[in-house]
């Protein structure tokens, strides 16, 4: 038997339909590491959140409304660093449940899978696994801004913009325990051999000859113990490596306001780059050490009435492993039996544009408008995946 028949056991075992279970303590799987750089962030002014327009004055204020640039008397630098914030990590419990299944062509014959690496586990149960993520803020760098007034109607602004990015981090080993049991008491024409076993392990061979007559024969001591009952377990692990990581850059910004009489206008240019790295792989590996699965049958020819009797009449080969057939399934221990891999590098640029108004009726009174990408820039990845 080959390594396909492993394979064809697996895929039962991940198919099986699961049980009524407990709740048991199970293992700790994955743990995260979360990333979140971001660039300087500031208050114009406090109190009033970020939406306001028409209060709006001076280089700090431009990404609200870009005409405020024309309210600086003559010019401005601004400069804004972030503090890194660690923030403890947190725990998440969640539940997966184990599979068994008895074959509904064959009662003999039972498969399971269970979500822990205890090899005499057999009872199925729901487990509680814990997965633990750990968060932090990390500094992109500086943030600068300056702005000058060149004559009563025209102001130029530059400000730099740090990169903004988010990176997931997430591993673990998650172990499962692949079973299969075969257990041949109280079963009748095992394998239409003609062979009925009792409860007690007693075999009676029943058989009908050329004139008809049938015969029937049983053993007068119980069937050898390790073909009565078969067990074999399969540990895997599933070996989990994901790295995903976005990053944001907008570089700079360009900001130029103008002022004709009451009313003051303002444009922002915003080029934007971005780029999302991806590398996620899964793999199903056989524990290192697992031996091979053995399936024992009896020993004798079924065509052959001589053989047969020979056999249920031989305590010698019903009663010992030596009257078996050892059929054997090379199991690939410490290799990599199932993989799953997604991978992928994407890019995307695009230019955002903002409109701003401010108009002022007298000294009581301003009403401001700001348009915020008036011109529907959208960041379109592309790039290759896998």
């Amino acid at each position: 038997m080959d390594r396909a028949k492993l394979v064809l056991v697996i895929l039962l075992l991940l198919t099986a339909t699961s049980a009524q279970s407990q709740t048991v303590p199970g293992t700790d799987f994955p743990f995260g590491k979360f990333t979140l750089r971001t660039p300087p962030q500031e208050d114009a002014i406090p109190g009033l959140g970020n939406y306001y327009t028409s209060l709006s004055k001076g280089i700090d204020t431009v990404m609200w409304n870009p005409a405020s640039l024309a309210k600086i008397d003559h010019a401005q630098t601004s400069l804004g660093l972030i503090n890194e914030i660690n923030v403890p990590g947190y725990t998440r419990n969640y539940e997966t449940t184990d599979g068994q299944e008895t074959f509904t062509d064959n009662k003999n014959f039972r498969v399971g899978y269970f979500f822990t690496g205890d090899p005499a586990v057999s009872t199925v149960a729901t487990r509680e696994h814990t997965g633990y993520a750990f968060y932090q803020t990390q500094s992109t760098g500086l943030k600068f801004k300056q702005a000058f007034k060149f004559n009563d109607w025209l102001t130029f602004g530059f400000l730099t913009q740090s990169d903004t990015g988010f990176t997931a981090d997430i591993s673990g080993n998650f172990p499962m325990m692949a079973k299969a049991e075969a257990n041949f008491l109280n079963s009748s024409d095992f394998m239409g051999t003609g062979l009925s076993i009792d409860n007690s392990g007693y075999l009676t061979y029943t058989h009908t000859g050329e004139g008809g007559t049938t015969y029937s024969y049983k053993t007068s001591q119980t069937l050898w113990s390790g073909f009565l009952s078969q067990k074999s377990n399969i540990p895997l692990t599933v070996i989990s490596e994901m790295r995903n990581e976005l990053s944001l850059k907008p570089g700079y910004t360009i900001s130029g306001a103008g002022k004709w009489k009451d009313l003051s206008y303002g444009l922002n240019f915003t080029p934007i780059s971005a780029t999302a790295n991806i590398n996620n792989t899964a793999r199903g590996i056989v524990k290192d050490g697992t031996t091979d699965v053995y399936i024992y049958q009896p020993d004798f020819d079924p065509n052959k009435e001589g053989d047969s009797l020979s056999w249920v009449m031989d305590p010698n080969r019903y009663g010992t492993e030596a009257g078996y057939k050892k059929n054997t399934i090379t199991v690939p221990a410490g290799e990599v039996v199932a993989e799953a891999v997604y991978k992928g590098f994407y890019q995307a640029s695009t230019l955002r544009t903002d409109l701003g108004f401010n108009y002022d009726f007298g000294d009581i009174l301003t009403l401001g408008l700001a348009l915020e990408n008036i011109g529907n820039a959208a960041l379109n990845f592309k790039g290759n995946g896998r």
